[in-house]
């Protein structure tokens, strides 16, 4: 799963010219140290994910899972209001439809989004903001060692 994280952000530094910096990692409170600029940053990461039910019980078991990633925008200010919407729509430009490496059951989808911090200081203020998108992945599994297929 990490290399799909990884995958996500290079495809986000090609694909979003308005974020100054893409990074990603475990956690999304790695962006407490990572948004510093005024201009706007984004963090890859995951959510959650969900296991459905089996769809293979022979000699190799097939199940789906459904992945829900995070893009954490951040932005210090005063500055990079124009830059915010701008890298919002770059963003879900750049992973709608992306399928990763063949491996994906189902190409990324925009899931929604929320804002999680927004505060005014007297030197200005930070804003984060999460979108959420997910797919789904089939992992095979063979029964008799208990290894991936």
């Amino acid at each position: 799963m990490i290399g799909f994280f990884e995958d996500a952000a290079l495809r986000l530094q090609a694909l979003a010219p308005a974020l100054l910096r893409v990074e990603h990692a475990q956690s999304d409170k790695a962006m407490d140290a990572f948004a510093l600029s005024h201009d706007v940053t984004a963090l890859v990461h995951p959510l959650s994910d969900q296991a459905l039910p089996v769809n293979n019980a022979g000699l190799v078991v097939s199940q789906s899972e459904v992945w829900t990633f995070g893009v954490t925008m951040a932005l210090v200010f005063p500055g990079g209001f124009e830059q915010w919407a701008t890298a919002r729509a770059q963003i879900k430009t750049a992973l709608r439809g992306w399928s990763w490496e063949d491996r994906l059951a189902a190409p990324v989808e925009y899931a929604g989004g929320q804002t999680t911090e927004y505060t005014l200081g007297e030197d200005g203020g930070r804003w984060l903001s999460v979108l959420r998108f997910r797919t789904s992945i089939l992992e095979t599994y063979g029964l008799l060692h208990g290894q991936e297929a």
